[in-house]
């Protein structure tokens, strides 16, 4: 199993496996997906100040969104959190992963339990 982070704190997301968007062709839909908006224990080493907890999860729910499209084909161009220019996955999988959201709070786990399953 492999087992990478997607950072969308204070790091981009594009640092994530550059083949992520691929794996599940190769698993037949046995990918899964845990997202979480970070922890300062770990993204604190990169200097820049750690965001609060709102800008976390606006991060965190773009960043979900960004994969989404790129699962479904498209070309992608996003301005908000982060900026994601003429990104494409070339080889996607059948079926996109499911992504699953990690939640130390009965708040965020709310929160997440909103979100479209799309």
């Amino acid at each position: 199993m492999w087992r990478g982070d997607l950072p969308v704190g204070p790091l981009p997301p594009r640092r994530g496996r550059p083949g992520r968007g691929d794996a599940g062709a190769d698993v037949s839909g046995r990918l899964w997906l845990a997202v979480g908006s970070g922890e300062a224990l770990n993204e604190s080493i990169t200097g820049q100040p750690w965001p609060d907890k709102a800008a976390r999860n606006q991060r965190l729910r773009e960043a979900v969104q960004v994969m989404r499209e790129l699962w479904k084909g498209e070309r992608v161009d996003h301005d908000g959190a982060f900026r994601v220019r003429h990104a494409r996955l070339y080889t996607r999988p059948e079926r996109p992963p499911a992504i699953l959201l990690a939640a130390l709070s009965a708040e965020t786990a709310g929160w997440g339990a909103q979100w479209p399953t799309d």
